[in-house]
């Protein structure tokens, strides 16, 4: 009958996978040390889980066959993401180098060495962010110092200027005064000297007068 058939027929079909299991093994492992891992993987994934001795023996292979692909195909993808890194550590190569690190799976063996790079891409980048924080602050102190030491220069400036008149007329004061007494020793007239300054004289003297 038809179940004796089906019957019948899976039997046949555990036979052949145990009796050719280790042919299929050996076949995908070629396949897998020439790097052809999804080759290796279908080929173990023929056998059915009816055939309890291959099946197991060949979904052991394919866990190790998934883990070596996930580790090449992680080492390649980290590699890149250094060179990159490495060649342009800028904001551009800091996000060339994730794109790549983006592509490694979690159980891949490269997977944590992928983190380390990310936390040391982002090390930098916090470094490098202080330090233009750090000489943005200290552009800005020296802008203040410019702006104060110019402030102090002109208030020293007016300063001595201010001085400066003030001892001019301090001068003039003296002068004026040596003038009168001069004048008045000579009987109201004017020293040569001072008469040489002609009306400034006549001027000062007025104030004294």
């Amino acid at each position: 009958d038809v179940a004796a058939f089906v019957e019948k027929g899976k039997q046949k079909i555990v036979e052949f996978y145990n009796s050719q299991i280790n042919f299929l093994l050996a076949e995908a492992k070629a396949l897998r040390d020439r790097e052809q891992y999804d080759e290796s993987i279908a080929i173990l994934s023929g056998v059915p889980s009816i055939c309890k001795e291959a099946y197991t023996k060949a979904m052991s292979e394919v866990a190790v066959t998934y883990q070596r692909k996930l580790d090449v195909e992680g080492a390649a993808a980290y590699n890149k993401a250094v060179a990159a890194w490495n060649t342009n550590k800028s904001r551009e190569g800091a996000d060339a180098a994730i794109v790549h690190l983006a592509t490694i799976h979690p159980m891949s063996s490269y997977a944590a060495k992928g983190s380390e790079l990310i936390k040391s891409i982002e090390s930098h980048h916090a470094a490098v962010e202080a330090r233009r924080l750090e000489m943005e602050e200290r552009e800005r102190q020296y802008q203040l110092q410019r702006e104060a030491d110019e402030r102090e220069f002109q208030r020293e400036k007016m300063q001595m200027e201010h001085e400066v008149a003030m001892k001019q007329a301090d001068n003039a004061v003296m002068f004026g005064r040596s003038a009168i007494q001069e004048m008045s020793a000579n009987g109201g007239a004017m020293a040569p000297a001072a008469a040489s300054q002609g009306g400034f004289v006549n001027k000062i003297a007025s104030w004294f007068m």
